[in-house]
């Protein structure tokens, strides 16, 4: 009976993160020409992005290492697609918000930071070995942040 909670709670968890994933299009400008509306492309972007992270461990390490190995393991993970989905953002009909980043170490090693501050929405493990855990992070102090970066170049 658990079980089967369980199971139905990790497909409604999967459905609700493939549902919001899909809602970021990779590239919503793409009819944009990019001449110098700024403000309307930052319009264009969700207020949060959900990602998920997936993590697993040696099941010869001891019990107590094994599940904070997990949880670090899915942070890292989830930390990864958060940045993923950053970057894919649009700043421009044509740039992306990797492309400033690419010419800004010090941009990259922010944004880096900032997708460090996820919120874990929930976290579940699949079995003795592995778990998911499903978090977001707001994109407002993004916004605010990529636009003074812009405006100092």
């Amino acid at each position: 009976m658990n079980q089967m909670i369980n199971i139905r709670l990790s497909v409604f968890l999967i459905i609700l993160l493939i549902f919001f994933s899909c809602s970021t299009d990779k590239n919503p400008m793409h009819s944009y020409d990019g001449s110098n509306d700024f403000k309307l492309i930052l319009s264009t972007w969700p207020d949060t992005l959900f990602a998920a992270g997936l993590g697993y461990t040696n099941l010869e390490m001891p019990i107590a290492t094994q599940r904070a190995a997990i949880l670090r393991e899915a942070k890292i993970q989830l930390q990864k697609s958060l940045l993923e989905k950053i970057h894919d953002l649009p700043i421009s009909g044509k740039q992306t918000v990797h492309d400033l980043s690419m010419r800004e170490d010090s941009l990259e090693i922010c944004l880096t930071e900032y997708a460090r501050g996820f919120i874990i929405l929930d976290s579940q493990f699949i079995s003795r070995d592995s778990m998911t855990i499903a978090g977001f992070v707001l994109t407002n102090q993004l916004k605010t942040f990529i636009t003074s970066s812009l405006s100092s170049n």
